[in-house]
């Protein structure tokens, strides 16, 4: 968006991506409005996270990597929001806020179940399991 031009009147409809002054100053407020509110969300659930008791030491792997992606996505956002790349800023603070939901969501998952590693364990020799496939009838 540009700031529309003084001399502006009704024969001048091409150019629609001109704004008044007013109008160009409740987009960038609004703007602003939704970044500040990304970044509440995201470092609520980051605090969030951080104070979650994980219980179980094999989940503690997972929680520490979810919160240092987390992390290392609010710090992008506060550059981004920095050098005024709304955008950008918004989208890093969500992607910040869904690790964190991770982190908090991992410790009460149900643990994995353990993957038998032989091969061909568990198959029919390639047979899909339907015992009677022909259409011969």
């Amino acid at each position: 968006m540009r700031l529309l031009s003084e001399n502006y009147d009704d024969d001048d409809r091409h150019r629609r991506d001109e704004v008044s002054a007013e109008a160009l100053a409740a987009s960038e407020a609004a703007i602003d409005a939704l970044v500040a509110a990304d970044l509440l969300l995201a470092q609520t659930a980051l605090d969030d996270a951080t104070a979650a008791k994980v219980l179980d030491p094999k989940r503690h792997k997972q929680v520490d990597k979810e919160l240092s992606r987390a992390l290392k996505d609010m710090d992008r956002g506060d550059s981004e929001q920095a050098g005024n790349d709304s955008d950008y800023a918004i989208k890093k603070y969500k992607s910040a806020w869904q690790h964190a939901q991770k982190a908090i969501k991992e410790p009460d998952r149900e643990p994995r179940k353990p993957r038998d590693r032989r091969r061909g364990r568990g198959r029919d020799d390639g047979d899909s399991g339907d015992e009677d496939n022909n259409d011969d009838d």
